[in-house]
């Protein structure tokens, strides 16, 4: 009888919680919507005009890609060095620890 008791208890408190949490969280929305809407119509168009300008300064902006067209870019020498391949995984995962290493290393006489 005392643990049925105990979780109807338990219920009760978390359904109040999310309940308060809830009702809080509403309450919060009211007045955020409120505030948003006490704006003037001048710090309105003051935004705007913000928006517009740092917008216009984006569109002047001209990248010129034409150095990628120049030749002395494309004899640049390349210094990357290739990437041995080495064994990835396992085919059986119950397998000792480098098995699968050392049979390909047996296979391939050492050489990688």
């Amino acid at each position: 009888m005392q643990k049925k008791n105990s979780g109807v208890s338990l219920i009760t408190i978390v359904g109040l919680i999310v309940v308060v949490f809830g009702g809080i969280y509403l309450y919060k929305q009211k007045f955020q919507e409120e505030s948003l809407g006490n704006d003037t119509k001048e710090e309105l168009l003051n935004r705007t005009q913000i928006f517009v300008s740092r917008r216009n300064i984006l569109d002047r902006v001209n990248l010129d890609m034409s150095f990628l067209d120049d030749k002395r870019f494309y004899s640049l020498l390349n210094f990357s060095t290739p990437v041995a391949k080495q064994p990835i995984g396992k085919k059986d995962l119950f397998s000792e620890p480098n098995y699968e290493y050392q049979k390909l290393s047996e296979e391939t006489g050492g050489q990688q």
